[in-house]
């Protein structure tokens, strides 16, 4: 029996095994073998029952096309979700109206956004709602209605 393995190979191992790669890519980037590998995964086992669990959510992932970074940032949507009380499927349905919406007019979803940002900026502006700015409008024309007659009547005087 040879000597210990080190902490630091064991805990590469692990992570290499957590991020989904094979046994033998991470035997070749340890430079130990693959019974070296399977021992320090099934030792790991028995200190994090889930391990299996965590290397199938990372697989999964990579398959499609996703890490742990971008699932968090959809964990966090779904928080968000879940606060606002908005299911997921009304947000699916909303956003293939906007793909629709964007279609018809020959927008992209990228200018869509920029227009709806120029909206929030503009409600802000006016200091009411997105809703409001239709009857923020509606005022303002009546003020430069209003203008333009005290400006004819001064022309006159």
């Amino acid at each position: 029996m040879g000597a210990p393995i080190p902490q630091s190979i064991k805990i590469a191992v692990i992570e290499g095994w957590l991020q989904g790669l094979s046994r033998k890519s991470i035997a070749e980037k340890n430079k130990i073998g693959t019974g070296t590998i399977s021992d320090i995964i099934q030792k790991a086992r028995v200190n994090i029952p889930d391990i299996d669990l965590m290397r199938g959510l990372v697989v999964t992932l990579k398959k499609h096309d996703m890490d742990v970074d971008s699932f968090a940032s959809l964990i966090r949507l779904k928080a968000i979700l879940d606060r606002i009380g908005l299911p997921e499927e009304k947000l699916e349905t909303l956003l293939e109206e906007i793909n629709v919406h964007c279609f018809i007019e020959g927008i992209s979803e990228k200018e869509f956004v920029s227009k709806v940002d120029e909206a929030f900026d503009l409600a802000s502006e006016l200091n009411t709602t997105i809703g409001g700015i239709a009857s923020q409008i509606s005022l303002k024309k009546m003020e430069l209605i209003e203008l333009d007659k005290e400006i004819a009547k001064n022309r006159k005087t």
